[in-house]
């Protein structure tokens, strides 16, 4: 009989001690640091994110430009945290566009926009979004011309899509 009682209190000794270092394991997670992390991603996600760059209100980019001279459509679709930028390019039919990005300068928004298709290698617009008009103003470099055009940009009132 002592050994019947030996053993059972020997499993549950041991039984115990499995589930006493469960607790310890360090890679398993603990309880309250599980809901602290969760309460942490709530509110992450609740602020507003600050974009590099000093990029906050860069998504007022977003929309169709058209050209003031022709009908040229610049459209922005989406502005990544990193700067880049979602672009199409009609003039009027669709034109590759090879790179697209956007930061500040001096305070204020600036957009580049460099188009990679037949006709057009290496052309490139540098604008910069004036928000008084609601417009992005700059440069058009054609590359195969050589040649630099001042253009402008006012936002169209409905999007291509």
């Amino acid at each position: 009989m002592f050994a019947k009682v030996h053993f059972a209190v020997s499993i549950g000794l041991v039984v115990c001690l499995v589930l006493a270092c469960a607790g310890c394991n360090p890679d398993s997670p603990d309880i309250s640091t599980t809901e602290a992390a969760q309460k942490s991603v709530v509110s992450e996600e609740a602020a507003p994110k600050a974009l590099p760059n000093g990029l906050t209100g860069a998504g007022k980019l977003v929309g169709s430009w058209i050209r003031t001279d022709s009908p040229y459509v610049i459209e922005i679709r989406h502005v990544a945290d990193n700067g880049n930028l979602e672009v199409s390019y009609f003039n009027p039919n669709p034109i590759n566009v090879g790179r697209a990005q956007t930061h500040r300068n001096g305070g204020k928004l600036e957009v580049y926009v460099q188009l990679d298709d037949v006709n057009y290698p290496g052309s490139s617009y540098t604008l910069t979004y004036d928000s008084a008009n609601d417009s992005l103003v700059g440069v058009y470099f054609q590359a195969v011309a050589q040649e630099t055009y001042e253009i402008a940009f006012r936002r169209m009132s409905v999007s291509r899509n």
